[in-house]
C-alpha cells in the first residue's frame, strides 16, 4: 500500500510520511482532529516548517521550488542518512 504526500504528490510507503499541520499550531492551527492535518513526506514537512500559506497550491509551489536545493537521501531530511552507502 502506498500513500501520497499532499505537497510533492509523490507516492511512498506510509512509514515515510508524517502528519503536518497545514496551519501551524504556532499560528493558531488546530492541534486535534484531522481538519488541519495533511500527510507529508519528511522533506516537504522539513521545508514547510512553521510557514503559513493561504492555499494548498501556494504551499505546494513554495515547497516544490525549494526541493531542488536539498539533497534527498534515505530519510528525506538534509544531512541525515539512515544507512551507509558504499561505492
Amino acid at each position: 500500500m502506498k500513500w501520497q504526500c499532499r505537497y510533492c504528490e509523490r507516492w511512498t510507503e506510509p512509514k515515510a510520511l508524517v502528519y503536518d499541520h497545514f496551519i501551524p499550531r504556532i499560528h493558531g492551527g488546530l492541534k486535534l482532529g484531522y481538519a488541519n492535518k495533511v500527510l507529508a513526506c519528511y522533506l516537504c514537512n522539513f521545508i514547510k516548517g512553521s510557514l503559513r500559506f493561504k492555499t494548498m497550491e501556494e504551499s505546494r509551489t513554495y515547497i516544490m521550488s525549494r526541493r531542488a536545493f536539498y539533497h534527498e537521501n534515505d530519510t528525506g531530511i538534509p544531512g541525515i542518512v539512515s544507512e551507509v552507502r558504499t561505492a
